[in-house]
């Protein structure tokens, strides 16, 4: 105990950061006619597109939205084959990007109706964060460190759990007073990310230990 307790002592956490630029991206060239919900990421089965592709199949018929999944496909020793063979029948309504640019990827955030991340691991999870900096609220699974970083500005699924996960989409593509919520939690999250705050963070305890 007096190991461990001396040990907290030397331990201090301290988080990656989002750049200050996302914060100030305005809307120039709109990614697609229709709405959309989004994933960022890519296709390797950790990040759980075979559920996620399973609830958008339930909601097509009741909901608007596409689902845009940005990230690279191809080229994994690992990759998620089974995502693309149970989106073959939604062709006109899953749409995969592949790799796009920095640019590219935050005009795809700044048109979403929402960022579903259902991931089974993250070692930290930038998409979110991305997508609160940018008002587009937040879906995610309760997994990993996620909500660790997330806190309370994202609704949550088990991403196991399909049925969840499939209701939880619905309730943010069709409730406005729910997305306003989540949007303004996630502007305010966010802005406890910022690179600037990592890098005080940094510079404050070297200087600590310095004079320690």
């Amino acid at each position: 105990d007096n190991f461990n307790s001396e040990l907290d002592k030397k331990i201090h956490v301290i988080t990656h950061g989002i750049n200050d630029s996302w914060f100030r991206i305005k809307k120039e060239n709109k990614p697609s006619d229709k709405p959309y919900a989004l994933f960022v990421g890519n296709v390797k089965p950790h990040k759980n597109l075979t559920k996620l592709v399973q609830a958008f199949s339930i909601l097509i018929n009741k909901i608007s939205h596409n689902l845009i999944i940005v990230g690279k496909k191809e080229g994994f020793i690992t990759g998620d084959k089974e995502v693309f063979r149970l989106s073959k029948n939604h062709k006109d309504r899953i749409k995969f990007t592949d790799y796009v640019t920095d640019e590219e990827l935050k005009q795809f955030y700044i048109y979403a109706d929402a960022l579903v991340f259902p991931s089974l691991y993250e070692g930290f999870g930038f998409p979110p964060l991305e997508a609160m900096a940018l008002g587009v609220p937040v879906i995610a699974s309760k997994a990993a460190s996620i909500p660790e970083v997330c806190d309370n500005a994202a609704l949550y699924f088990d991403p196991y759990n399909v049925d969840e996960m499939t209701e939880k989409i619905l309730q943010m593509l069709n409730n406005k007073t729910l997305r306003e919520e989540y949007i303004k939690r996630g502007k305010e999250k966010a802005k406890k990310f910022k690179w600037e705050k990592t890098a005080d963070k940094t510079i404050n305890l070297i200087n600590k230990t310095l004079r320690d």
